[in-house]
C-alpha cells in the first residue's frame, strides 16, 4: 500500500473502463477522478493537478493524443506523468503517443493489475525526485517543475529535450538503443 494516497486522473469515453479501473484503484488506495471525454480531461488536469493521467487515446472532442500535447506545452501541467491506455496497438502509434509526452503505453485490452503495477512504478520514479531534484556536475534538473539549471541559470528544454536528459541522468552509464529511446 502506497504512503500518500496519490490522485489519479481517468480519461476514457467507456463507462465500463473507467468503473472498472476506478474500482480497482480505489481498492489500492489511490484517490480516482474520470472524465469521458478530451476536453473535460483537458479541463480536470489543469484544474485538480493529479498525480497521475491514465489516457484514451481515441475520445470525442479531444483525442487522447491532443490533451497529452496540451498537457505539456503548458507549464502548469506538463510535469504530470502521463500513461496511455488505448486500443491502437500498432508500433507508429506508440511511438506518436510516447513523443507526445506520454511515460508509459498499454494497450487494450489489459490486465487492470498490470495497470496498477505501472501506475506505482511511475510514481516512484517521480517521487524519486520529486523535491531535491537530479544533479551532474553543474547541471541540475528538476523533475516535478521542469526546470533545467546550469551553474544556477535556468535553460529552456523542450519536453522532448528535458525527459531525454532526464532519462540520461537517471540512467548514468547506460547505452540506450534510438528504438528505446523512441519507447521511452
Amino acid at each position: 500500500m502506497m504512503s500518500k494516497q496519490h490522485r489519479i486522473l481517468i480519461a476514457d469515453d467507456e463507462e465500463h473502463i473507467r468503473t472498472l479501473l476506478h474500482y480497482n484503484l480505489t481498492s489500492e488506495n489511490f484517490e480516482c477522478m474520470t472524465a469521458c471525454d478530451g476536453q473535460e480531461a483537458l479541463y480536470m488536469a489543469q484544474i485538480h493537478q493529479p498525480d497521475l493521467i491514465i489516457l484514451d487515446w481515441m475520445m470525442p472532442e479531444m483525442t487522447g493524443h491532443a490533451v497529452c500535447k496540451a498537457l505539456q506545452k503548458d507549464p502548469h501541467t506538463a510535469h504530470i506523468p502521463i500513461i496511455m491506455l488505448t486500443a491502437r496497438t500498432e508500433e507508429q502509434d506508440m511511438i506518436k503517443g510516447l513523443n507526445s509526452g506520454a511515460c508509459d503505453y498499454i494497450k487494450k485490452p489489459f490486465s487492470p493489475a498490470e495497470v496498477i503495477a505501472r501506475i506505482k512504478a511511475t510514481l516512484r520514479r517521480e517521487q524519486k525526485h520529486h523535491i531535491t531534484g537530479i544533479d551532474f556536475k553543474d547541471l541540475k534538473l528538476i523533475p516535478q517543475t521542469h526546470e533545467t539549471l546550469y551553474k544556477g541559470i535556468p535553460l529552456s528544454l523542450s519536453t522532448k529535450e528535458f525527459k531525454i536528459l532526464l532519462l540520461f541522468m537517471e540512467n548514468p552509464k547506460h547505452v540506450f538503443t534510438r528504438d528505446v529511446l523512441l519507447h521511452r
